[in-house]
């Protein structure tokens, strides 16, 4: 991912995909975590034997992706002078264009029996539990 527009795409972002068991999921959420967390905030229970977040979401259908943020759990830590005020909507933009092209290439997100860690990635790689791109691709330009 690229820490800003024009920037090399040099940054890796870590998530976790987690699907519904035994069906496909139409639609997959972006889970992004505030500022002191990161993406296990999507995991924790609330009382204990409720759902977590993610829980909930799979078993009504849907996909979830949760990521880290730059600079935040296993993503990429770039020096304080590559960020800008923008950098973490410029990072979200990325991860939904990648998310909006991987969707339509697969038309469905397939099922998977249980949530898996998902390698640090970036854009130019197809979101698989498996996929750990080691070449940084450009960033797209928003339209």
């Amino acid at each position: 991912m690229a820490p800003a527009e024009d920037t090399p795409a040099d940054q890796r972002i870590a998530g976790t995909l987690c699907t519904p068991r035994g069906t496909r999921a139409g639609t997959v959420q972006l889970l992004v975590h505030g500022g002191t967390y990161d993406r296990d905030y999507w995991s924790v229970r609330a009382r204990t034997g409720s759902p977590t977040y993610v829980e909930s979401a799979t078993r009504a259908g849907h996909a979830t992706l949760a990521s880290d943020r730059l600079g935040t759990g296993a993503s990429s830590a770039p020096h304080s002078s590559r960020f800008t005020e923008t950098t973490h909507e410029w990072v979200t933009l990325q991860l939904i264009r990648t998310l909006a092209t991987a969707a339509t290439a697969r038309s469905t997100w397939s099922a998977t029996p249980s949530a898996r860690r998902w390698p640090a990635w970036s854009p130019s790689s197809t979101p698989t539990p498996s996929t750990d791109s080691s070449s940084p691709a450009r960033a797209p330009r928003p339209t």
